[in-house]
């Protein structure tokens, strides 16, 4: 009987290795066609290229993967365009957001940041938008932002996600853990089949923010189960051929879904070799 028993222990360890290693085929060659094939379609034009993927893929090179943005872009251009803007270039729905996203990208070509620190610094942290205060802390660390982000009470997952992830910069406080389990709670009551809830519906693009907040926390997103199911399981169930959906079954969404998605499975993979990683 202990024979029997011993036999299927090690044939459930097995397969679980084996499904964990048929998952991570699947997440290389995603990833590997998607550099080859697509990501210079999100890294340009210079105004509208997505601040995530810069941000994901020079952690990527930092981390010994092999990417190069002078592949896609140029690198001397790009840097004297972050030079030559404004804060009129980054006016619009969020002017801090948009700040963070000229920061971010800079940051990743190792272009000055100075400028877009400083008017972050600059601004009124007491009327910030909500979603606007942990970006601006990752980019500043400012400590006038961490007290906001220790009082913030979670009302959406995308915020909630956020918050989270600067959170990890505050690890030796004796509040972070508490905080890290409240905005836990949050997120996993908004948990269901697919991921994570947001917008009205359960999607990829909440569920990609959650992934990149836990990897920042040092937790394993493939930790996080419902119903047997992962949330690296559910990110892949949105891939449709060309990208990703926003919702399972649902049609590719090439503007936000793609990109972000791709963005948590490239962090993903490096979270793999190297451990906890922040995007940010």
């Amino acid at each position: 009987m202990k024979k029997v028993v011993l036999l299927i222990a090690v044939l459930f360890i097995s397969l679980a290795g084996c499904n964990r290693n048929q998952e991570a085929e699947k997440i290389d060659r995603l990833i590997d066609n998607f550099l080859a094939e697509k990501v210079g379609n999100y890294l340009s034009p210079f105004l509208s290229a997505d601040h995530m993927l810069f941000s994901a893929l020079a952690l990527y090179q930092e981390n010994g993967f092999d990417f190069s943005f002078e592949n896609h872009i140029s690198v001397s251009a790009y840097k004297d365009a972050l030079r030559a803007l404004t804060v009129d270039d980054f006016a619009g729905w969020n002017i801090y957001n948009n700040a963070f996203r000229f920061f971010t990208i800079a940051r990743a070509l190792g272009a000055d940041t100075a400028f877009f620190t400083d008017f972050m610094l600059a601004s009124d942290f007491d009327n910030l938008p909500e979603n606007s205060v942990p970006l601006l802390f990752m980019a500043t660390k400012d400590q006038d932002l961490l007290e906001i982000i220790y009082s913030y009470q979670p009302t959406d997952t995308d915020t909630a996600a956020f918050h989270l992830m600067a959170l990890s910069y505050d690890k030796e406080n004796v509040l972070y853990q508490t905080k890290v389990d409240e905005l836990m709670t949050f997120m996993m009551e908004n948990l269901g089949y697919g991921g994570i809830e947001s917008w009205g519906t359960i999607n990829s693009c909440s569920t990609a923010m959650f992934v990149l907040a836990l990897m920042a926390n040092g937790i394993n997103p493939s930790s996080i189960e419902y119903q047997g199911r992962s949330l690296i399981d559910f990110l892949l169930d949105y891939y449709v051929g060309d990208g990703f959906s926003f919702e399972i079954g649902g049609e590719v969404d090439l503007m936000f879904s793609t990109p972000q998605v791709f963005t948590a499975l490239i962090v993903y993979r490096i979270f793999h070799k190297s451990g906890a990683v922040s995007l940010f």
